[in-house]
């Protein structure tokens, strides 16, 4: 999906150094030169430190160079976080995230340090979410914006709260969550409409109108993006322009009045090539390529693709690889050029699996938040030790042995924890690959043979018709009906439009045969369109296999299939009649392993496998219902 939305908090956005800060500088530095006092020195670095902070970090590094050894001497750590803050904003709004993240977490531990300096250490850690989110590493950004907010609920700040909430509505746009979205986004909007016109205001009706847009309410959208463009062009916003430009691009896409569209495009490419903004070049690329995609333009349409993969390369971008490279895989798929396409395809895949797997962000967000608390932990337990020492050095002792265990018991969980959730990590891959696989089958058997059979079917029909041309014909349905069936089974609902109950029984009817009976009973209680399509899938996929096995290996006379809805969990029963077989010497068999047990593990469910040689099968899942959005 894409998104055109930059929502950039006024810490993280570039501006001009205009005369009249340029007169503020020289002033501050004159100050300076001319003052003994320290607090009034350290004040006047951090304020230069504030008005330069968006320029190139080759551009400040003089002021840093020079402020931070005097605040280190004066040990004024304030000054310190935030000469540390300003600079990890610098890097950031130049895209050298590295480095900013690096600054940007100095500022946070000398900002800790100091008791009344929540208003910075809030300013630190929601600019440590902005980077992530640039980043694309989502989880890790959605930590830092709720301590971020919980900082300035403190302070009782309505209007520094509310960039705070833009920014997480603007992260679940990102992740493709519409409507958790919408909802942050509105309840700062009505908020928003006790102020005056602001930048911040600006950022969230720009928020609405790409959420909209992308929830198909597109006369809404339009009024939140064309009232944004008013404000900004009032207040001279113009770092805010492309995004906007590039929403109303996307609306009028959608619109198909493609002039339009293309118009707004242009606006926003000009923006960015003015103000040398590579960053948000991107989406009006993208845009222009769509397009001319759509109207088959494929020369101007790949023109545009390269510059947009240009990008994602030289950029530190997981969001622009991922589409950039997605948008390559449908292109070159279109154009028939194989190798092309496959390629992007895989390199689509490996990038999305990086912003959306959730084992990885936590292994750099939670476990290592948990890290450096049980340090600090150990730290203060291992002072208190020490003083406690000269008093009673077996009490110590006691709690030296206690705490070591307890620090033992704690690590040996969190590497248990990892490698189960690494577990699961390479299941869910390895069930990724299965299904594109399958489609890209399905695809082959159903459309390119199928449309392949059916002009040799007309042309015999077409032909003096005898016995034998009676037979071919007839063998001919029958192959083609075959490979109806195969197809169907590389088929896969996305469980949007439609639900297990739904789809099982049209399984069903797909492996009816005359000597073969199939009981079903799904319970009605069951609320389907409340539970997670991708567990829907995984249900129906295992369900899938199990009719396969039993058909093939234990040809049996009857199968029953249960769905039954058990407290918190679905109990799915399958029974049939046939050779059964002994569970261990099964494991290791491909479609039981790769098809069932892996999907089992992935659903985090129960598995009891009683079947037995020359006594049927008799296999039993409990499933955890989960609900909402994958």
């Amino acid at each position: 999906m894409k998104n055109t939305i930059t929502i950039t908090i006024i810490l993280l956005f570039a501006s001009v150094l205009t005369f009249s800060q340029q007169t503020k500088i020289d002033s501050l530095m004159n100050v300076i030169k001319t003052t003994n006092i320290d607090t009034i020195k350290l004040n006047a670095y951090t304020e230069i430190a504030s008005e330069i902070m968006y320029e190139n970090p080759d551009s400040n590094k003089w002021l840093f160079d020079i402020a931070i050894p005097y605040a280190i001497e004066k040990k004024h750590d304030v000054t310190i976080a935030s000469l540390y803050n300003n600079r990890g904003v610098s890097f950031g709004v130049n895209s050298q995230y590295d480095s900013s993240i690096k600054y940007l977490e100095k500022a946070v531990i000398y900002f800790e340090k100091v008791e009344k300096a929540k208003y910075g250490l809030s300013c630190a850690y929601n600019n440590l979410g902005n980077v992530y989110r640039e980043k694309g590493y989502y989880n890790v950004a959605f930590t830092n914006y709720f301590k971020a907010i919980e900082l300035t609920k403190l302070l009782k700040d309505t209007l520094l709260l509310l960039p705070r909430l833009d920014n997480i509505a603007a992260s679940y746009f990102y992740i493709e969550d519409y409507n958790n979205a919408k909802h942050i986004a509105n309840q700062s909007f009505k908020i928003y409409q006790n102020f005056s016109n602001s930048y911040h205001k600006v950022n969230n009706l720009i928020t609405l109108g790409a959420i909209y847009e992308k929830l198909n309410i597109l006369d809404s959208a339009l009024q939140f993006i064309e009232n944004a463009e008013k404000i900004s062009l009032d207040k001279k916003y113009n770092t805010v322009l492309t995004d906007i430009y590039n929403t109303k691009g996307e609306i009028y896409k959608k619109l198909e009045n493609f002039e339009q569209a293309l118009q707004n495009y242009e606006k926003s490419l000009n923006y960015c090539n003015k103000e040398k903004d590579n960053l948000r070049k991107f989406y009006p690329l993208w845009g222009f390529q769509s397009i001319y995609f759509i109207q088959k333009k494929y020369n101007l349409s790949e023109k545009y693709l390269k510059e947009m993969l240009f990008l994602a390369d030289s950029i530190d971008n997981l969001n622009f690889k991922k589409y950039a490279y997605k948008e390559a895989y449908i292109f070159y798929k279109q154009q028939n050029n194989l190798k092309e396409s496959l390629t992007y395809l895989e390199q689509y895949k490996q990038w999305s699996d990086s912003i959306f797997n959730k084992e990885k962000f936590e292994t750099i967000g939670e476990l290592s938040t948990k890290y450096e608390s049980e340090k600090k932990d150990a730290e203060i337990l291992k002072n208190k030790n020490e003083i406690q020492l000269q008093k009673a050095k077996n009490k110590v002792l006691i709690f030296t042995i206690i705490g070591s265990f307890i620090l033992i018991l704690l690590l040996v969980t969190i590497f248990i924890i990892y490698r189960l959730k690494q577990k699961n990590r390479i299941n869910s891959q390895k069930i990724e690959i299965q299904e594109a696989i399958k489609q890209e089958f399905r695809s082959v058997l159903h459309t390119e043979l199928s449309s392949q059979i059916i002009p040799i079917r007309y042309s015999l029909e077409d032909k003096n018709i005898n016995d034998s041309l009676k037979k071919e014909i007839e063998n001919l349905n029958i192959f083609q009906e075959n490979l109806r069936k195969q197809s169907s089974l590389f088929y896969i609902p996305d469980f949007i439009d439609t639900t297990l109950e739904v789809e099982i029984s049209n399984l069903i009817i797909n492996y009816a045969l005359n000597n073969l009976k199939i009981i079903k009973n799904i319970d009605n209680r069951i609320n389907w369109g409340k539970i997670q399509p991708l567990t829907q899938q995984n249900i129906y996929r295992i369900t899938q296999e199990l009719l396969n096995n039993s058909l093939k290996h234990s040809k049996p006379s009857e199968i029953s299939f249960e769905l039954v809805q058990n407290k918190n969990f679905i109990k799915l029963n399958f029974i049939d009649n046939g050779k059964g077989y002994n569970p261990s010497e099964i494991v290791q068999n491909f479609g039981y392993k790769n098809e069932i047990l892996a999907r089992v593990d992935f659903l985090k469910a129960k598995f009891t496998d009683q079947s037995q040689k020359e006594k049927g099968t008799n296999l039993i899942f409990e499933i955890p219902m989960k609900y909402g959005k994958n």
